[in-house]
């Protein structure tokens, strides 16, 4: 049997394109004019009586042996075959046809007709043509195609430029933290001098403690957002041994302004003995980083603001599940939240690039991110990174 290629039937468009495709092959197989002209006749009717079902139908179409003939095959497949075609002329029309069910239990009408020419040439440059004719795209499946590419284009071209302004920050952020940090110390000198030169009982002690709490506080700020814009070793190089837990509360104590600001309670529940993990431990941050303040944002009109961060061993897996009382998903929209420029943040709001990028960085990692939400109720998104992942040969 030789497989010349399938004609998939979805509209008038394509049953004329298909019509067109078998009167063209057989010419080409030497059947005679009026034999071709009513081989596309009868096609036409099948493939018409397959279109009523409102279903994608197709046509197999190929070249092989019969009885020690050799003759061209076509096998209509749909839901519902009603032709309205004699089945005299049928039988007439072909050297052999078959009806039956196939195994997902489509109707099947397979026939059979001889090549007029016994000794006709059939070479493989014969062959690749009529497969290249039959496998020709229509004229609406080319403009689909280009829309596609265009759109993944236009996508392509938007998330670069994208990743060149989060590159910029990126920079534009571990400079500003590195400048911050000179006249940070600073001032914790000068505080601490004032402590030195001040007694215990005065009162302005207890004011210069708060002031150098503060100060040390946006100190280690400082140190995140130097340690977070630093750039990762590409491949086995950059993964290094780390604690979730650890990296998770140098995340908190970034956004510590923004959540105490919002009045959102944030809890903790890190299992003891959770072991480390191999991990690019700035992208990992990222991830951590991005989930929280999605969860954040999901709050911004919720009555209860919560945010509950569980840690614990889970067999080869170290899971990390992040729980907000936020708005929630759409059931519907739960399995496009990943995909790149989505997003339901209003317009300025964000760029539906978080997701995507956290999913890319944990696909590295060989790990998973599934999500469960309840509109109106909350979000929970669970991260599984597996503990030795270095030693897989990342």
């Amino acid at each position: 049997m030789i497989d010349l290629g399938l004609l998939m039937i979805n509209d008038e468009t394509s049953l004329v394109e298909s019509r067109n495709k078998i009167l063209d092959l057989a010419g080409d197989l030497r059947f005679d004019s009026i034999y071709s002209t009513r081989l596309a006749a009868v096609a036409s009717e099948l493939i018409r009586s397959m279109l009523e079902t409102g279903k994608p139908s197709s046509i197999k179409i190929g070249l092989g042996l019969k009885n020690n003939a050799f003759g061209l095959t076509l096998q209509f497949r749909a839901e519902k075959i009603k032709s309205e075609i004699d089945s005299k002329v049928l039988e007439e029309m072909f050297d052999n046809i078959v009806v039956s069910k196939t195994e997902d239990k489509l109707e099947c009408i397979d026939v059979f007709k001889m090549l007029p020419n016994e000794k006709f040439d059939l070479n493989e440059e014969f062959i690749a043509r009529e497969k290249e004719l039959i496998g020709r795209m229509t004229r609406d499946e080319l403009y689909k195609q280009l829309q596609n590419s265009y759109i993944d284009l236009t996508a392509s071209t938007a998330q670069l430029i994208q990743t060149e302004k989060l590159g910029s920050l990126g920079t534009m952020t571990a400079g500003v933290a590195h400048e911050l940090n000179n006249p940070m110390m600073g001032i914790l000198n000068y505080i601490q001098y004032c402590m030195k030169k001040t007694d215990k009982s005065d009162k302005r002690y207890l004011v210069l403690q708060d002031a150098e709490r503060e100060t040390l506080r946006c100190i280690t700020i400082v140190e995140n957002l130097l340690t977070f814009s630093r750039m990762e070793k590409e491949g086995e190089e950059g993964f290094r041994q780390a604690d979730c837990a650890e990296i998770m509360q140098r995340v908190i104590l970034l956004l510590s302004y923004r959540y105490q600001k919002e009045g959102v309670n944030i809890t903790t529940n890190y299992t003891k003995n959770t072991p480390h993990i191999f991990v690019k431990t700035n992208n990992i941050q990222q991830v951590f980083l991005n989930f929280i303040n999605n969860s954040l944002d999901s709050m911004e009109e919720s009555k209860k603001k919560n945010i509950n961060i569980d840690i614990q061993p889970a067999g080869e897996y170290v899971q990390i599940a992040i729980t907000d009382t936020g708005c929630g998903i759409p059931k519907g929209l739960v399995k496009k939240i990943y995909e790149p420029f989505y997003t339901t943040k209003p317009p300025g709001k964000g760029t539906g690039l978080g997701l995507s990028i956290c999913q890319s960085i944990i696909a590295d990692h060989k790990g998973s991110i599934t999500c469960e939400s309840k509109l109106g109720q909350g979000t929970k998104f669970i991260i599984s990174l597996p503990v030795t992942l270095a030693k897989q040969g990342m």
